[in-house]
């Protein structure tokens, strides 16, 4: 017999494309940091005004004491830096011992012509020593040594390091001096006094532009020429014209119309004029 035809086979179901795959929601990009908030600069801090203590500091001169400002306490008056008085006053020990002091300072300045003057300077230290006075060069000094020891260790004001070097002192009257302003002296004790100053300013320079000329309008004195001198330009001639302003009007017949004096040149480490 006839096989049977064998039964369609049934096609198969369409199978369903895939449900499209939802793309991934959008990430939010992250909210933006806010930048950090300037820091205030800190306010500068005041440098603190310096304080008085000590006596006459650093400039190489004595300060002018006529442009301080008096002491109005009644007391003796501490002393600052600038040489002028601190409204405070010295302790009783202290006053004591600057009276003893002060009582020998003229016997430490006696001097003589022939001896000549420096300085009684305390302490003894790399810079100067804040207490100076004028001083014979032979004077017994171990009496008020102790003293300003003393002093110094009652920190009295002035007896202290940090000063400049004491300026040139002169024998004048039979004492020691410091000219200006103490300039009670014969004419030949100031004559003798501006040959010692001007030869000390132009005793060092290195060349012929480390030198200058200090006009004087005096007549030739000893071996300086007239009219003018020759200095250092680092020199400071306050003191030197001060000496000559006491001496010209005090001496007759000290100045001169002279010749303009030449250019000051430096010759073996001293200035001179040709």
């Amino acid at each position: 017999a006839p096989l049977d035809a064998p039964a369609p086979i049934d096609a198969a179901a369409p199978i369903d494309a895939p449900a499209p795959i939802d793309a991934p929601a959008p990430i939010d990009a992250p909210a933006p940091i806010d930048a950090p908030a300037p820091i205030d600069t800190p306010a500068p801090i005041d440098t603190p005004a310096p304080a008085d203590t000590g006596s006459v500091a650093d400039s190489g001169t004595k300060p002018d004491i006529g442009n301080c400002k008096p002491c109005v306490i009644n007391c003796l008056c501490k002393t600052g830096f600038d040489g002028c008085p601190i409204q405070e006053c010295e302790s009783a020990k202290c006053v004591e011992l600057i009276g003893k002091i002060n009582a020998l300072a003229p016997k430490i300045a006696k001097c003589t012509a022939q001896v000549g003057c420096g300085s009684f300077e305390y302490p003894i230290c790399g810079s100067a020593g804040c207490f100076q006075l004028p001083m014979a060069q032979d004077a017994d000094t171990k009496e008020i040594d102790a003293l300003a020891a003393e002093a110094a260790a009652a920190q009295c004001s002035g007896f202290n390091c940090g000063c400049g070097p004491p300026a040139p002192t002169f024998c004048l009257s039979g004492q020691c001096k410091q000219c200006p302003p103490d300039c009670d002296g014969s004419c030949d004790e100031l004559s003798a006094a501006i040959i010692t100053l001007a030869k000390q300013q132009g005793s060092y320079c290195g060349k012929d532009d480390d030198c200058t000329v200090l006009t004087t309008g005096l007549c030739p004195l000893g071996d300086l020429p007239c009219g003018g001198v020759p200095i250092s330009k680092y020199a400071k001639p306050d003191q030197l014209n001060g000496l000559i302003a006491v001496f010209a009007p005090k001496c007759p017949a000290s100045t001169c119309k002279c010749m303009a004096p030449g250019k000051a040149v430096c010759k073996v480490g001293k200035c001179s004029l040709p």
